[in-house]
């Protein structure tokens, strides 16, 4: 599904570029490197994110906790 939508963003991408330099949307616009370069870089990317280091994942706990001792309360 990832993948999908990584298409789908390289083909919104291209219609912008298109829009943004006057050129007909219906011409073809090469690029020199493909989606496949990103793909495996992203993955990379994603799969090292720690939610746990993000303040709003902190701030959500301490939230959580405090309507649970205000619920206990």
């Amino acid at each position: 599904m990832k993948s999908k939508k990584i298409e789908n963003f390289g083909t919104l991408s291209i219609l912008a570029l298109k829009f943004q330099i006057g050129m007909p949307l219906t011409e073809n616009l090469s690029t020199t490197e493909t989606l496949d370069t990103y793909k495996s870089d992203m993955n990379i990317a994603e799969s090292a994110i720690v939610y746990e280091n993000k303040p709003e994942y902190t701030l959500l706990n301490i939230q959580k906790r405090a309507s649970e001792l205000e619920l206990k309360n």
